[in-house]
């Protein structure tokens, strides 16, 4: 049975930078030495070549997630999401 994680696990082997989810949903930088640390309960992605930030700001009784994508001193508009 293929591992949930399989996919990730060859980009990992094949030099990618992976990171989890961490539990203040930050993404971390992960080196597992073993295929053994690979859980399938958690999140793991490829680190994206640009750093994500996400702020909440607060804008007319509607709290909102800002997604944006810092390049030096730039900043790029990605997403934006309801926080209920």
């Amino acid at each position: 049975m293929k591992h949930k994680h399989a996919e990730l696990i060859k980009a990992w082997a094949d030099g990618a930078i992976i990171q989890y989810k961490g539990s203040l949903n930050e993404w971390i930088d992960f080196d597992p030495p073993s295929y053994a640390d690979w859980h399938e309960s958690m999140e793991y992605r490829i680190k994206p070549e640009k750093p994500e930030i996400q702020v909440d700001h607060h804008i007319m009784t509607m709290n909102l997630r800002f997604t944006i994508e810092k390049d030096g001193a730039l900043m790029k508009f990605v997403d934006v999401e309801l926080i209920k």
